[in-house]
């Protein structure tokens, strides 16, 4: 199929020009029309094989002149990919030129046309236009973070079905996802309104969208985990806790709903029951599973059940205490490496790059060397650089380094690097160990040519080409340094509340080496020196994690402590009721001690309003954050 592609595209180049005015070359949205449906059919391939199409994309829409069809399947080609701002583009690109095509030329005559007139006109369909709107608002709610561009193009999606598609015979299904991506965006901007005013009316708008998606596709599981997610962050559990079992229902295998429904019972304070959700949700898990009967599975799969292996571990720490939370690291580290170690589908050249194979061949560079970044094993020389003003340096400067664990890692660097296996013996048995006992691995996006590397390099003195890595393997990178930075903090939290404070500050040191750009680190390390009373160095750690996010509600809810503390009222008040009113409105002691302020200050009706809602808060607190430890997507 690779081959009559290959064939198929050079002999129509060869005879095709650039398009003149009103000109449409309708053999290459013909052929690209093809190719598309014969990758559907053959399934998606690795990631040089999504890399292949997109530049056959690229090449079709250098024979064609503003086609809205090519845009499509680049947009689609780009997504699969993982390379998001490029897709943005295009996504912008499409809308833009599809909605100009039907001011000019109207609707009326274009629902009459059949599927081959459309592609040879090159006029997108009412349906093909919704398609992207949805999808462009699942590209701008999941990957991008852009809440209002998601809002407005699932927005659109649903003006066009209402007002075009109501006979069409995928109605339902295109419903379904817009409602649910409509909600999914309005849940996302209340969650980030700084406005308090705004906060319940998105929310309120998110429930009934998703609740229409529902009334669209009752049998649907995504839909009812969706809502129940919903109604956990605006802390309604009850409701939640009857939606998500709705959701398991429908679905069993699905981990994030299991893991949200031990969210709520521990919300409840109801621990034991939650621990048995987790040991449940684990077993219908078909993800480890899948892993050891030697079948692929997916990624983000991997990173849903490890993230409920890591809810359920500090479930075990509330019901049992730190000692047994700490239990549970060395498998938790030694799970991490699994889920986030290479996806062999990423690896391999493509099957369908055969045109671009005979390219190079046919070009002076015949040669092309992808040289991954390097691997170090057990001694190898370490990548990361020393911090000015960080917990490594001044602990190095007083001669004292950090021997626990396995990670020596850089935010910046272009490499995954994890732990080793036996993390639990060596954080509480290896002090004074060999330092060089590090472990690194190459992420996903850097997996390709890691065996070729050095073979390449002894043959061949050229430079190796610069590629850039997609935004989908920089964003798992990320996502991989944030649970590593997760899992060295809830080591370090274990070791404070043992009292075994060198132990807690080197958990730290080594999350820090991860990440130093996460608050989270520092907040830690604010706790840290807090238990010892040591105030002012708390003081500045806390001051770094509000320079790296300055709306961390923890965070302020400490330092408006403070001011408390130190008797500065008005400084604590500011603080504290300016963190309520925006991303804090959910944090429990910045209402108490916005309330004690108010006691302090003889507003008593006031302070009791805010006591009661910090009561509230806290009897209705999970032992993770809803938001941080599930998705807001089904995949």
């Amino acid at each position: 199929m690779a081959e009559i592609h290959a064939y198929w595209e050079d002999s129509l180049y060869a005879v095709t020009a650039f398009p003149g005015a009103n000109e449409k070359n309708w053999r290459v949205l013909v052929m690209i029309e093809q190719i598309i449906e014969d990758r559907k059919l053959l399934g998606p391939g690795n990631d040089a094989d999504k890399k292949a199409l997109v530049e056959t994309i690229y090449r079709a829409s250098q024979k064609t002149f503003q086609s809205p069809r090519i845009l499509r399947f680049l947009f689609f080609a780009l997504v699969e990919k993982g390379q998001y701002d490029e897709a943005e583009l295009a996504l912008k690109a499409y809308l833009d030129m599809a909605e100009i095509n039907h001011k000019v030329k109207g609707t009326t005559a274009e629902d009459s046309l059949t599927h081959d007139e459309r592609v040879r006109l090159d006029v997108e369909s009412r349906y093909d236009i919704t398609t992207v709107m949805i999808a462009g608002s699942r590209l701008y709610s999941k990957e991008l973070a852009k809440p209002q561009e998601a809002l407005k193009c699932a927005s659109g999606a649903l003006d066009n079905i209402h007002e075009h598609l109501q006979n069409h015979e995928l109605v339902a299904d295109l419903l379904n996802d817009a409602y649910q991506c409509q909600g999914i965006a309005y849940g996302l901007q209340a969650s980030t309104t700084h406005e308090p005013h705004q906060r319940p009316q998105l929310y309120a708008k998110a429930v009934e969208s998703l609740e229409n998606a529902i009334k669209i596709a009752p049998g649907a599981f995504d839909s009812q985990y969706l809502l129940a997610l919903q109604y956990a962050e605006m802390r309604e559990i009850a409701k939640a806790i009857l939606t998500v079992k709705q959701s398991i229902g429908l679905n069993s295998s699905h981990i994030p709903s299991w893991h949200l429904l031990a969210l709520l019972l521990s919300s409840q304070k109801d621990y034991e029951r939650a621990l048995g959700i987790c040991a449940v949700g684990l077993k219908e898990s078909e993800w480890d599973l899948a892993q050891t009967d030697g079948f692929s599975a997916s990624q983000l799969d991997g990173e849903d059940y490890l993230a409920l292996r890591v809810t359920q571990a500090i479930l075990q720490d509330q019901v049992h205490g730190p000692e047994a939370g700490l239990e549970h690291e060395e498998a938790l580290f030694s799970l991490y490496t699994r889920v986030f170690a290479p996806e062999p589908s990423s690896m391999g050249e493509s099957l369908f790059d055969i045109q671009n194979v005979q390219r190079r061949d046919q070009s002076d560079n015949n040669v092309i060397v992808n040289v991954s970044p390097s691997v170090v094993v057990n001694g190898g020389t370490t990548t990361g650089r020393q911090r000015s003003g960080s917990i490594l340096s001044s602990r190095s400067r007083n001669g004292g380094g950090s021997d626990v664990g396995s990670i020596i890692g850089a935010s910046n660097s272009n490499t995954l690097e994890v732990p080793k296996a036996n993390y639990a013996s060596s954080i509480t048995s290896s002090i004074g160990s060999s330092p060089n006992k590090h472990r690194k691995i190459p992420p996903p996006a850097a997996a390709a040519g890691a065996n070729q590397a050095s073979l390449g390099r002894s043959l061949l003195s050229l430079p190796p080409p610069v590629q850039r890595p997609t935004t989908k393997s920089v964003m798992r990178t990320a996502r991989a340094n944030k649970m590593l930075v997760t899992l060295w903090l809830m080591s370090a939290s274990a070791f404070r509340r043992l009292s075994r404070m060198e132990d807690a500050l080197k958990a730290v040191e080594e999350a820090e080496r991860v990440d130093a750009s996460n608050p989270d680190v520092w907040y830690q390390l604010g706790l840290l020196y807090a238990a010892q009373e040591d105030r002012e160095t708390a003081s500045v750690s806390f001051s770094k994690a509000l320079a790296l996010d300055p709306y961390h509600s923890a965070c302020l809810a400490r330092v408006g402590r403070s001011y408390l503390d130190a008797g500065s009222l008005e400084m604590a008040e500011g603080i504290l009721e300016s963190t309520t009113k925006s991303l804090g409105w959910d944090n429990a002691e910045a209402w108490f001690y916005l309330g004690k302020v108010f006691e302090a200050t003889n507003r008593l009706t006031r302070a009791k309003e805010c006591l009661w809602y910090a009561l509230d808060l806290e009897t209705s607190r999970p032992v993770r954050s809803f938001t941080e430890a599930l998705p807001r997507y089904v995949q």
